[in-house]
């Protein structure tokens, strides 16, 4: 009865999507685990919802597929939602990809304040600075 039911396309996709839901699951519950007994304040910010780990690789694999395929405005706008999980996801990543989409879909706002947020970071390293005002001069050429 289950090799019938197996070969039906959709049981088959459902049983892979509730394997990686639960493999991310126990990902989250062991990550939490370890956590716990840390006294550090950073982890009191992170919410204790599995779900939000999830959401966060999600949308940074989903507007990476949106900008693949070609849809550079909806990839953007998906990036741009990928700032409400910098406490998953690093900072640098988060606008980097903010930035190139927005050079993309010529967003000069979005563009500017993500190099902005970018500038402020690698101001501890002056070779990275450098090379960030060497793009944003290019691109504004």
């Amino acid at each position: 009865m289950f090799i019938k039911l197996t070969k039906n396309k959709n049981i088959i996709n459902l049983i892979s999507h509730c394997n990686v839901m639960k493999k991310m699951y126990y990902i989250y519950a062991i990550y939490n685990k370890d956590n716990s007994n840390d006294n550090n304040q950073q982890y009191g910010l992170l919410p204790q919802v599995p779900w939000f780990y999830v959401e966060a690789f999600h949308f940074f694999a989903l507007s990476l597929r949106q900008l693949y395929n070609g849809n550079v405005t909806e990839a953007l706008i998906t990036a741009n939602s990928l700032t409400l999980y910098e406490s998953i996801l690093s900072k640098k990543t988060i606008y980097s990809i903010i930035a190139f989409i927005s050079i993309l879909a010529a967003n000069k706002e979005l563009f500017i304040n993500s190099v902005n947020c970018l500038e402020q970071m690698y101001l501890k390293s002056d070779v990275d600075l450098k090379n960030l005002r060497k793009v944003i001069a290019v691109q504004h050429n």
